[in-house]
């Protein structure tokens, strides 16, 4: 009868562990997705999730518009997978956008269920969005034509998801009046409050 040797004992052990660890922590985050926070901890948390997701979206842009990106030499699969691979930093960032919000809670205010609600369908929408964008662009023929549009479609679906982002934000601060002076309290909101005023 062969006997494993200690050490594959203990790297099945420490794997076991993690996994446990892993899902314990998954659970934990679950739950307080539905924990409740005050207003102005809640408002700090997804204006804080929204600025980095931003944030790595403005880095992908620039990094994929920064010269020797995409240049004459390239040939059309390089350019091809400049764009794949922009693409999935985006869905990739909209992933830690989602946690992030699910992780808030929910704020203690009259209507603090439908704020985090209104604001978590947003994050999902603006996930499932950006991957059949990923998807429509991996789908995509030889034809430059064909790439032009889609990449034009994937564009254009970002800067529409980065809109309604700010206008889903705001629309949450004004639907009670302690959420709204959680936002203005909340120094993560006050860059999108200006944003609308503008």
């Amino acid at each position: 009868m062969n006997r494993r040797s200690p050490l594959l004992i203990w790297a099945i052990v420490a794997f076991g562990i993690a996994l446990v660890l892993g899902a314990a922590a998954l659970a934990g985050s679950r739950e307080k997705s539905d924990q409740p926070v005050s207003a102005t901890e809640w408002a700090n948390a997804v204006c804080g999730s929204v600025a980095v997701w931003r944030g790595e979206l403005e880095t992908i842009a620039n990094d994929f518009r920064s010269p020797g990106r995409i240049h004459a030499d390239q040939t059309r699969e390089d350019r091809r997978a400049s764009v794949r691979l922009a693409l999935e930093r985006t869905v990739t960032a909209t992933d830690t956008l989602v946690q992030g919000i699910e992780s808030a809670g929910v704020p203690e205010t009259p209507e603090g269920r439908q704020a985090a609600d209104e604001i978590q369908a947003w994050a999902d929408t603006a996930h499932t969005n950006l991957e059949d964008s990923l998807d429509a662009f991996e789908d995509t023929g030889d034809e430059p034509r064909e790439r032009l549009e889609a990449l034009g479609a994937a564009t254009g679906g970002i800067l529409e998801t980065l809109v309604t982002g700010v206008e889903t934000l705001v629309g949450a601060a004004r639907l009670d009046a302690q959420l709204g002076a959680a936002f203005v309290d909340a120094e993560t909101c006050r860059s999108f409050s200006e944003e609308e005023g503008a």
